[in-house]
Parts: C-alpha cells; structure tokens; sequence
C-alpha cells in the first residue's frame, strides 16, 4: 500500500521547535494553508498540521517561518485520544521527509536560492 501525499502552500504558524526529553531527537509542528475551490468554484483554504524529525525539523525550525511557500513530501498518520473530558479526538498529521523551499526568506538572508531540505 501506499502513503504519500505532496502539497504546495503557505505555512500558517511558526515551526515550534521541541527536544523529546528521553532521547533528545528533534521534532518540529507546524501548520500548512492549502487554497482550493469547492462544488461552486468558491475560494476555500484547507489547513494541514505538519510534523518534521531529526535534521529536517531542525532546518525547517531555523529557516521557515510563518507565510513561507513551501512543497512538502510526506505521509499521513492518525492519532486518536480521549481527552481530560472524556471525550473522544482524532486528528490526521503529515509526517514530512522532504520540504522544498518555493519562495526566498523575507530576511536579510543572503541566499537567493531556493532548496530543498532532505
């Protein structure tokens, strides 16, 4: 079977970077915005939570940022929980492996050229 999805969008918030405590790997979240239309042709926006690991999540925490045009590669994965209420949650993240830069840092960054981050 397969599992993999490539979206083109906007990163809707800041990538939060995090250490796991008990191994010390690096993980970063993030949302991305997907424009599409609907039945009617009406604008819609869609919005995707990410997840990178490892070498990627700290490029990703240290060169994107909210607004960034990205094209990520990755898989889906399911989570379930029952929250403090008792109440049943669900979410679908993206697991990312590959994220290609599409736009040039707002900075004062002197590199011009997009690139992709493995």
């Amino acid at each position: 079977y397969m599992n993999t999805v490539i979206l083109i969008g906007r990163i809707s918030t800041d990538p939060e970077l995090r250490y796991l405590p008990e191994s010390g790997v690096t993980k970063t979240n993030f949302s991305i915005a997907i424009n599409s239309k609907n039945k009617k042709k009406e604008n819609i926006v869609n919005f995707f939570r990410v997840e990178t690991w490892g070498k990627l999540a700290e490029s990703t925490s240290k060169n994107l940022e909210k607004g960034r045009l990205i094209c990520l590669r990755g898989s889906l994965k399911n989570e379930d929980w029952t929250d403090e209420s008792g109440v049943k949650r669900s979410v679908t993240k993206i697991i990312a492996s590959n994220i290609e830069y599409l736009d040039y840092k707002k900075s004062n960054d002197t590199n011009k050229d997009p690139f992709t981050v493995n």
